[in-house]
């Protein structure tokens, strides 16, 4: 089992440093060694787009050899042409992306038979409620049939940790699992609360508007109790709303014979609304 940084959604053109920099921050913070680092997004076209752009301009911030996993969200008609042209500018420039990973069909044909391909998280519709302990505590055996009619054009699929226990056993033994932790992916859509903070109140909270990244600098954390409120400890949720996107902590899972080949790791923690120029001292 390897492990990867996931830096989709979390870092940003208006403070990014080099990523061996970043890559050794996290490690020094959690422990782990990371042997791959995934960009881009899973969520957003508008982050996508903004961050391709200036991955392009600035090809000399990816200063290391670790392989790169480059992540395309589903795209929205307005963006789907630019992002078409930004993707082999992307693998052509950086030059370290052996991996593509693609989150609906559409992305997936266009592209099968040029890359090494993956399905990304959001193929994956398998029921996820943080708010339900009955569900949270059961092992749950995801539907990869979603991957059947395309499986020979992929080499594996990324997923989340929906429930407390996952069964893996069916899914195929030529293909890679990559388990996004320690944060599972709650909901998402095409409205940002935060790109709406500046714009007027009648072009507010409108599909895939453009923005300024409000998400750089603002996020929203609660603290929840779930399920037996004698049992603090044990149901107390933590939810992060970061971009477009709920996240829930459930970084305590088991799995049956099949274990995960790789862990993706999503450095909500140590990484958000960060100071970049911090890493300097590193």
């Amino acid at each position: 089992m390897t492990n990867s940084l996931n830096l989709n959604e979390i870092v940003f053109p208006q403070n990014l440093t080099e990523i061996s920099k970043i890559k050794k921050y996290v490690e020094n913070e959690t422990g782990l060694q990371f042997d791959r680092i995934h960009i881009g997004s899973n969520f957003c076209s508008q982050y996508f787009i903004t961050l391709a752009n200036y991955f392009i301009q600035h090809p000399e911030i990816f200063d290391t050899d670790v392989p790169i996993t480059l992540t395309i969200p589903v795209v929205s008609q307005k963006n789907l042409k630019e992002v078409k042209e930004l993707i082999p500018k992307l693998i052509d420039i950086i030059g370290l992306i052996d991996e593509v990973t693609v989150n609906d069909l559409g992305m997936l044909n266009f592209l099968k038979d040029k890359y090494n391909l993956n399905l990304g998280r959001l193929f994956f519709k398998d029921s996820r409620d943080f708010r339900i302990n009955e569900y949270t505590q059961q092992t749950v055996t995801p539907n990869f049939s979603v991957m059947l009619p395309e499986k020979d054009s992929i080499s594996g699929v990324e997923m989340d940790n929906v429930t407390k226990s996952l069964n893996l056993d069916s899914f195929p033994e030529d293909k890679f699992i990559s388990i996004h932790y320690p944060y599972t992916f709650q909901s998402t859509g095409n409205i940002c609360k935060f790109a709406s903070i500046d714009k007027p109140r009648e072009l507010k909270f409108r599909p895939n508007s453009q923005c300024g990244l409000e998400c750089r600098k603002v996020h929203d954390f609660y603290k929840e109790l779930f399920g037996n409120k004698e049992n603090i400890e044990e149901n107390l949720t933590q939810i992060f709303r970061y971009g477009r996107t709920v996240y829930f902590l459930n970084d305590d899972v088991e799995y049956g014979s099949r274990k995960p080949d790789r862990l993706i790791y999503f450095p909500l923690k140590e990484l958000a609304n960060r100071n970049y120029e911090d890493f300097n001292t590193i």
